[in-house]
């Protein structure tokens, strides 16, 4: 359905926060193509970088 295996959609599904790294760095486009990944941002409104909230 999403083109991701079943056991990466199954350990998103009890994360809160995804830290992005080099070595996922195609992960983490993928779920950002399939809006899985939101980032986070801070009082000002500017995105943390790396880290994204696990959406449902």
């Amino acid at each position: 359905m999403t083109g991701l295996s079943e056991d990466i959609i199954y350990l998103l599904k009890d994360v809160e926060v995804f830290e992005s790294s080099r070595k996922t760095h195609n992960l983490r486009r993928k779920l950002m193509k399939k809006h899985l990944l939101e980032p986070i941002t801070d009082d000002p409104g500017r995105s943390k970088r790396k880290i994204y909230r696990v959406t449902s």
